[in-house]
């Protein structure tokens, strides 16, 4: 649907929270999936599972020493001049490569700002000479490859960040409200908009784990938490997909989170990485 689809059906659906949600719109792109075999994917084509395409030189990511140095799985490569074609207002570079990956067989356990060797964002510069590197390693989690189709689309936040304190929200409302963020939800990936939230805002849970909230001292303020979670904003989320062959939880997600500040200067580095499932 397009933006002025979009913000009709707000006002007919959802009227106490029309005027919010439309001035909170993002736009996003969104991923489906279609599985094939490796070597039916281009090198450097936008692509979830398989194995990846690193430049000579980068070595593929892996876990920390202390947590066995086993290379993590490899998730997801977009090629952003694709993701610049279809979506040109994204605020992320328009050319290279970005490369995610995780560690699917440990699932978060062992993730914590002291150590972030259980995730990784890749930043690859336009003109890299990719090349396709095979994993040898036997996964538990394995994601099986798939080429992507990429939609350009538009997000809405959660219900309950834009309900007014002092509002009481009729049902109908909150129920089409969720509907409409159904309808628009990713059937299986999603770069920038609003995270799919399952069981909570993903930007709490990103500026608790990396510590920034710790560092103010003042943890326990509930305007210090809230303020540091406005820092950070959704860059990529995965959800449960039959066509990758992969289940995170009970039928939930994985979301990369990054500093508004650190996407604006595409330091990919500094993301944090949460998992939550229902």
């Amino acid at each position: 649907m397009d933006r002025n689809e979009l913000e009709a059906r707000l006002r007919a659906e959802c009227p106490s929270l029309a005027a919010a949600a439309i001035a909170a719109i993002e736009p996003c792109v969104r991923f489906s999936t279609k599985r094939v075999d490796d070597d039916d994917i281009p090198v450097g084509a936008t692509q979830f599972g398989g194995n990846p395409d690193l430049p000579v030189g980068v070595e593929w990511p892996s876990l920390s020493a202390e947590l066995g140095g086993k290379p993590l799985s490899f998730i997801a490569q977009l090629d952003l001049a694709e993701i610049a074609a279809v979506a040109p207002s994204l605020p992320v570079p328009k050319t290279g490569h970005l490369s995610f990956f995780y560690d699917a067989d440990g699932w978060l356990g062992n993730a914590s700002a002291d150590d972030t060797s259980t995730w990784r964002v890749l930043h690859l510069p336009q003109g890299a000479n990719l090349r396709r590197i095979k994993d040898e390693v036997e996964r538990e989690n394995g994601l099986h490859p798939c080429l992507v189709e990429i939609s350009p689309s538009w997000s809405i936040p959660s219900v309950w960040s834009i309900v007014p304190p002092d509002l009481e929200l009729p049902d109908e409302e909150k129920d089409n409200y969720f509907a409409l963020a159904a309808e628009l939800s990713a059937p299986a990936g999603q770069l920038l908009g609003y995270a799919n939230e399952i069981q909570g805002p993903i930007e709490e849970d990103a500026a608790s784990m990396s510590g920034d909230i710790r560092r103010t001292g003042k943890q326990g303020l509930k305007s210090v938490r809230e303020a540091q979670a406005k820092r950070w904003r959704l860059l990529f989320q995965l959800d449960s997909d039959d066509e990758l062959d992969v289940m995170w939880g009970d039928a939930g997600m994985i979301y990369y989170a990054i500093r508004r500040e650190d996407l604006a200067a595409a330091k990919f580095d500094e993301t944090m990485l949460t998992f939550q499932c229902s």
